[in-house]
């Protein structure tokens, strides 16, 4: 429709994990093929993060597209933050609902909770997680404990000789199918942790954690923006002394974590607010006045899942990569 109609139609390209680069001669004729094309009739490029948008400029730089605003960060997003009064204050999570959900969980109530959630699979990083996990729980003082939530995918195995051979199994449990309850684990947790060892860009699963007041720390093949910034997790760049380092450093203000995770997905990872974001930019790149300066900045009022209102208020710039 593109080459046909030319400015006519506006396109617009979300890049969502696409883009890492895997050796091959079918990738190489892709590319040949379509990826050229692409870039070069492209409207609109919308990024997860700065990795992807780092990925892409060097994608368009390959193929002589040098045209930078039309890179725009446009985060994965939820659909609004949950809003239960009876588990979540101003201040993050209610204690007595906190040991409420431990208990039906059967999970110590004073034991401090780091959680991952997703596919027990290779490039997920769990081997590595666990033994940052246990580095950092031998240097703490409270009882902590590590809960692997998810399904086998083909993994499961490997992860569990690894906890034998740790003797870990008072430390680290392994827990299957929860996707309909995964938010009370989220809600229990204290700390969400996610080492991918390949670039999969932003977790969908870091997100939901925040957006149940549970601050994060992931490695920087799981980027996200705005965490940092905002000190709502730490993103790093992986090893096992530095990992473990960065938990302590959530656990010594964990509250003003908590507190701060749940406001960085109301203003940022919101439903309402990416809808009218992408309104905002698609009718910028229409209009042919999608030309951000670097001093400009994105503000995005935050939204509760609860409220009947939708976002609309946003200024009329974006981030560019």
């Amino acid at each position: 429709m593109k080459v046909l109609f030319g400015k006519r139609v506006t396109l617009a390209h979300s890049a969502f994990g696409s883009l890492h680069y895997k050796p091959g001669w079918r990738r190489k004729i892709y590319d040949a093929l379509f990826m050229k094309a692409l870039v070069k009739l492209v409207d609109l490029r919308l990024v997860q993060n700065r990795h992807e948008g780092e990925a892409y400029s060097e994608i368009c730089r390959d193929y002589g597209q040098k045209n930078g605003s039309k890179t725009v960060l446009l985060p994965l997003h939820l659909d609004g933050v949950p809003a239960d009064p009876v588990r979540y204050a101003e201040s993050g999570k209610k204690p007595t609902a906190v040991r409420d959900v431990r208990r039906t969980y059967g999970i110590p109530e004073d034991a401090l909770v780091f959680l991952f959630l997703g596919r027990l699979h290779p490039a997920k990083g769990i081997l590595r997680m666990m033994d940052a996990f246990l580095e950092f729980s031998r240097s703490c003082s409270q009882e902590t404990l590590l809960l692997i939530v998810g399904r086998d995918d083909g993994f499961q195995a490997k992860v569990e000789e690894g906890i034998a051979l740790n003797r870990a199994q008072e430390k680290i449990r392994i827990v299957n199918n929860v996707y309909e309850n995964r938010f009370d684990y989220y809600f229990l947790a204290d700390v969400f942790l996610g080492f991918p060892t390949i670039f999969e860009e932003t977790m969908l699963a870091s997100i939901e954690a925040m957006a149940c007041a549970t601050p994060i720390v992931v490695s920087r093949e799981a980027d996200i923006p705005f965490v940092e910034s905002e000190q709502a997790g730490l993103v790093i760049d992986f090893d096992v002394r530095t990992a473990a380092e960065a938990m302590g450093t959530i656990n010594e203000k964990l509250a003003s974590f908590q507190v701060n995770a749940r406001r960085v997905v109301a203003r940022h990872f919101n439903g309402a607010a990416a809808s009218a974001k992408f309104r905002m930019l698609f009718q910028m790149a229409m209009s042919g006045k999608l030309c951000l300066e670097d001093n400009e900045s994105t503000h995005i009022e935050p939204v509760w899942r609860d409220e009947n209102t939708p976002v609309e208020r946003i200024s009329a710039s974006s981030w560019r990569i």
